[in-house]
């Protein structure tokens, strides 16, 4: 059982590669169907390329605890971006292709701030 979690962990890098399946979203502008938007938040994988390669790694105490660190600090993102979703109607309207914008670049820069974040408490 150990070895085939350790194997998956080997190649969990590859996932990255599915991050340009973001390229879909720019179908958006040939056809305006709002649908293809949400494409762009697969661009997010490419942070499988940063955190693939520590997973590989043999894990301890220090590299849960870095990615408690990088979690509370990615997840301040989220609360910002439902608070900015929630408000903006209030200042004007808000469509659905603005709501779905602001979403999936809030998920995006969720994924690559944990992503660098546990990089760089790894390194450091």
């Amino acid at each position: 059982m150990f070895k085939s979690k350790q194997k998956t962990a080997k190649h969990a890098w590859t996932q990255g590669f599915l991050g340009f399946l973001g390229f879909l979203g720019f179908l958006y502008f040939k056809n305006h169907d709002p649908s293809f938007l949400i494409y762009f938040s697969a661009f997010s994988m490419f942070a499988f390329f940063l955190t693939g390669k520590l997973a590989a790694q043999m894990q301890d105490e220090r590299m849960k605890e870095n990615h408690k660190k990088a979690l509370l600090l990615a997840l301040k993102i989220p609360l910002l971006t439902l608070m900015v979703v929630g408000l903006f109607p209030t200042f004007t309207t808000l469509t659905e292709i603005i709501a779905i914008v602001i979403c999936m670049v809030g998920f995006v820069i969720t994924t690559f701030t944990y992503a660098i974040a546990f990089y760089y408490y790894d390194k450091n």
